[in-house]
């Protein structure tokens, strides 16, 4: 006995089966139950309701920490264009740095605040019990 396979699942005797019983069945196997469907929606929903929420926070501490360096450096009395030459970069990307969501770089924030004449300190605080850790870069 001959056992043919439709989206992987075992299939007897399919090629006894007319052209049309053999496409209501491919179509029957191929094709989500509703219950399936209303699955893949509430999971695609869940998926891209996490990756939004990922995202927003993500934007949320690029803006936090573009917000800080701005507010170092007006602190310091400085403007952009003046603060942007000192650190050999064009206008523009400072206030890219400053004012946009891009994933700034340790390294980038360091340089920033150091010219400011500010130190980084990372600061990491347990939410339950422990012990606070810093470091200053």
């Amino acid at each position: 006995m001959k056992t043919s396979q439709i989206a992987g699942i075992p299939v007897r005797n399919f090629e006894k089966l007319s052209p049309e019983q053999q496409q209501a069945l491919e179509a029957a196997l191929l094709k989500p139950s509703p219950r399936l469907k209303k699955q893949i929606s509430q999971d695609i929903t869940q998926t891209s309701l996490e990756e939004l929420q990922a995202a927003v926070q993500q934007g949320v501490l690029q803006k936090r920490i573009g917000a800080l360096l701005k507010q170092a450096r007006e602190q310091a009395q400085l403007s952009g264009r003046t603060t942007a030459k000192r650190l050999k970069m064009n206008h523009a990307q400072l206030r890219k740095l400053e004012e946009s969501d891009i994933n700034l770089e340790v390294s980038s924030l360091v340089r920033v605040a150091h010219e400011l004449e500010f130190d980084v300190t990372i600061r990491l605080e347990p939410r339950q019990h422990g012990n606070v850790l810093e470091a200053k870069l």
